[in-house]
C-alpha cells in the first residue's frame, strides 16, 4: 500500500503509541504528508454522525437552505452544490460548516440529534488530534514533545482559533452535467496544521506524491485519514509535507454514489508565532492568523 496505516489499538494518549508507530508517522508525513489511522476508538461516534448527516442532506433543498451560511455574518451553516470554488468552476459538493464556537453556530431547528452527533464527534476527534500532535513532537525530537499541543488550546473559541469541522456530501453525478475542469473538490493544500477526515465510502480522493503523480487513497472502513496542512509544513521547515489533493468524479459507475466525508481542520491558536521548529529560519516568523488569512486568499476563488 502506498499509504502508511497506523494501528491505534489501545491508544488513549501519546504515551500508548509505540516508537515504531511514531516512526511510521514520521515517515508518512515526511514523504507524502498523508496517513491512515485504524482502531482509534471513535468509530461508533462516526457511525452515528454519518447516520444523522445522511438524513440532513437527504432533505429538500429548501429545508437545508433554512440554515444557509451567510458570507457576511458567519462562516457556519449550509452551502449548496457549486457554492464553493476551489477552481474556476464550482465544486460538485454541498456541505454543512461547523464553526468552533457554539454562540455563533447555526443549527437546524428541531434536530437535536444532528447537533449532538456532530458535537460529540468534533470533541472526540480533537482529543485524538492532541495525541497526533504530541506524536509529531516526539517524531521531530523536539525538546518539548507537547510543543504543538500547547499551541492548539482554543478549539472552542472563534476569536482565538480557526479550528472547524465540515460535513461534505458529494451527490451522485448525473451523466452530461459535468462542466469542463469540474471536480467534486478542486486541487488544493489544506490551510492548517493537520486535517483529520472520516469517509463513509470510496469516492475519488487523490493525493499527489513527491514524484508529482496523483495516487488514489484506498478506502479503509471507519479509519481516519490524516494529512499535513500548509502552516505545519512551514512550521517544520518542510520536514513535513502538505500534499496537494483533490476529489475527482469516479470513472467507475459503481462508485458514482452519494459520498459523505467529515473533516476536522486543526489550526494553531491565532496568536501563535509560527517559527521554524528546527531553528533554521527557512521561513520568517509569522502569526498564525496572518498565515491563515494569506492562505485563504490564495485557495478560494
Amino acid at each position: 500500500m502506498e499509504f502508511e496505516v497506523l494501528d491505534f489499538s489501545g491508544v488513549k494518549s501519546c504515551a500508548d503509541v509505540s516508537s515504531a508507530v511514531v516512526e511510521q508517522l514520521h515517515e508518512a508525513f515526511s514523504t507524502i504528508g498523508f496517513l491512515i489511522i485504524t482502531n482509534h476508538g471513535i468509530e461508533e461516534k462516526a457511525r452515528t454522525a454519518f447516520k444523522e448527516c445522511r438524513k440532513f442532506f437527504d432533505q429538500p433543498l429548501a429545508e437545508k437552505l433554512k440554515v444557509k451560511r451567510s458570507e457576511f455574518t458567519n462562516t457556519s451553516g449550509y452551502v449548496q452544490v457549486e457554492g464553493e470554488k476551489m477552481t474556476s468552476v464550482g465544486d460538485l459538493k454541498e456541505f454543512f460548516h461547523v464553526s468552533n464556537e457554539d454562540s455563533t453556530q447555526v443549527w437546524p431547528e428541531n434536530n437535536a440529534s444532528f447537533r449532538a452527533a456532530i458535537q460529540e464527534l468534533y470533541s472526540a476527534m480533537y482529543q485524538l488530534a492532541f495525541v497526533i500532535l504530541e506524536c509529531m513532537g516526539r517524531a521531530l525530537k523536539l525538546e518539548d514533545p507537547l510543543f504543538f499541543v500547547k499551541r492548539h488550546q482554543f478549539a472552542r473559541n472563534m476569536q482565538k482559533s480557526n479550528v472547524s469541522m465540515r460535513i461534505h456530501n458529494y451527490p451522485v453525478v448525473q451523466p452530461g452535467t459535468i462542466k469542463p475542469g469540474q471536480l467534486r473538490c478542486g486541487e488544493h493544500v489544506d490551510l492548517g496544521s493537520i486535517t483529520m477526515l472520516f469517509a463513509d465510502r470510496p469516492g475519488g480522493l487523490q493525493v499527489k506524491n513527491s514524484s508529482g503523480h496523483y495516487l488514489t487513497v484506498p478506502h479503509v472502513p471507519e479509519a481516519i485519514q490524516v494529512n499535513i496542512g500548509g502552516i505545519m509544513q512551514r512550521w517544520t521547515a518542510d520536514q513535513y509535507i502538505a500534499p496537494l489533493h483533490k476529489v475527482v468524479v469516479p470513472d467507475d459507475d459503481s462508485q458514482n454514489e452519494a459520498r459523505l466525508s467529515i473533516p476536522l481542520f486543526v489550526h494553531p491558536d491565532t496568536d501563535t508565532l509560527v517559527e521554524c521548529v528546527d531553528g533554521s529560519n527557512k521561513y520568517p516568523p509569522i502569526l498564525a492568523r496572518d498565515d491563515y488569512n494569506a492562505r485563504c486568499a490564495k485557495t478560494y476563488y
